[in-house]
């Protein structure tokens, strides 16, 4: 079964002060004005989809501050009168049920994680599945806090090797080792520093990583498409059809740019030494992609990605209306609408909401499938922002929408009926 996102959680991370919690649908909407928090929330997904992997993390990198959404030092991703700042998400499908990550300054103002709090899935009770990683003291003498079912184990860093939580387990217990090798033998050396008690701890603790512990084995797979990804070229110095290299994903690509009725067929060519061109099929001829408008080429990393895709996979895409004419967004809503993966949409367009309605209303799409995230700034405070979620009965209409959602939309439609001068 695949990994996937139930829920998202931040704390005073950029425009978002205090708690939040964004409970997620199969496809999200992410919308409200400019430098309201949309590209934050992708932001933050983009860097939870490589932490709560556990896969072969970095100490040296700053997985906030990746392409294509970096997000920059901890100076500028906390929240202003914070000294920390939280990301979790809530997970279903995997071997984890739950990831919170907080972090503080570090080393050069790269955030590093003051603490990191796990649940283990499989479990009916939280207590016995909890397990929270946290720092003590300084960076010259520190020590790590491991609070686990029935262990609280004190451990001194110099003896980790690592930086970062999500490091250490991404290298070290992921693959079966433990400190001191988990022999009681070599943890006694320790001498004074070992009474009974710490040895119940190191025994609980080492029990615990190696019977009951299992890091993902599923990976969340997260697809980042950035707007303009590919730019109109008349030649390469890269293949941009690299990635849909079988014949079977070619065709399949064909036919999705069939349905989208944006070309018959595509494919790349090599002109000559690692130079390509892109051969779009339109009306039955074939046209180089630089003479064939933007709204394809802004479409096919994505195009590319869905047919590549791993099963379940999650999308971060950041306006897909862009360039694409309405009839094309119709039926791009339509083709992700039937897709099985997951997707979290920042949208500037009414005419992509009024489509997702318009498919509940149809039957097409469940209503349960599809939420709006709706963002706004607090009346108290114009920088910090409020998240409002809102839903889609069985027949297509909105509902928990606050007062404001509508109101620029309202004023529009009420001056072109000439209520409003």
């Amino acid at each position: 079964m695949s990994t996937t996102i139930k829920s998202l959680s931040f704390a005073d991370f950029r425009v978002f002060a205090g708690e939040h919690n964004i409970k997620l649908s199969r496809i999200n909407l992410l919308v409200g004005e400019n430098c309201i928090g949309k590209t934050t929330c992708l932001g933050g997904v983009h860097a939870l989809g490589h932490l709560v992997n556990f896969k072969d993390l970095r100490d040296n990198v700053n997985y906030l501050n990746l392409e294509p959404i970096p997000m920059g030092s901890f100076d500028s991703i906390v929240r202003r009168d914070s000294e920390t700042f939280k990301l979790g998400v809530d997970l279903s499908g995997g071997t984890l049920d739950r990831c919170l990550v907080e972090f503080e300054r570090g080393k050069n103002g790269v955030p590093r994680e003051k603490r990191l709090e796990l649940y283990t899935a499989g479990s009916t009770n939280a207590d016995s599945k909890k397990l929270s990683i946290a720092r003590k003291g300084t960076e010259n003498s520190e020590l790590w806090k491991f609070n686990g079912p029935n262990f609280s184990f004190r451990l001194d860093q110099s003896y980790v090797s690592f930086t970062q939580f999500t490091t250490w387990l991404s290298n070290i217990v992921r693959y079966g080792n433990l400190p001191f090798d988990g022999s009681i033998t070599r943890f006694r050396k320790l001498g004074n520093l070992v009474d009974q008690e710490a040895l119940k701890n190191f025994v609980n603790f080492t029990n615990f990583f190696r019977h009951e512990f299992r890091l993902p084995e599923s990976l969340l797979s997260i697809k980042t498409i950035e707007p303009n990804a590919l730019k109109p070229q008349v030649e390469y110095r890269f293949n941009p059809l690299k990635t849909v290299y079988e014949e079977k994903k070619i065709k399949e690509l064909g036919e999705m740019g069939r349905e989208l009725e944006l070309f018959e067929s595509i494919q790349s060519k090599e002109i000559r030494d690692s130079i390509f061109e892109v051969l779009v099929e339109r009306n039955g001829a074939q046209h180089n992609l630089s003479y064939v408008g933007y709204g394809i080429t802004s479409l096919l990393p994505f195009l590319c990605s869905l047919v590549t895709a791993s099963a379940s996979s999650m999308f971060l895409l950041q306006q897909p209306e862009v360039h694409v004419h309405p009839r094309c967004q119709a039926k791009l809503i339509e083709v992700m609408s039937t897709s099985e993966h997951t997707f979290l949409i920042e949208t500037h367009s009414d005419h992509v909401l009024s489509w997702f309605q318009i498919l509940v209303g149809e039957k097409s799409l469940k209503n349960t499938d599809v939420s709006i995230i709706y963002l706004k700034s607090e009346p108290d405070d114009p920088s910090a922002t409020q998240v409002y979620p809102i839903q889609f009965d069985e027949l297509g209409n909105i509902k928990n929408q606050p007062p404001s959602y509508r109101d620029f939309y309202q004023v529009e439609t009420e001056k072109l009926l000439g209520i409003l001068d």
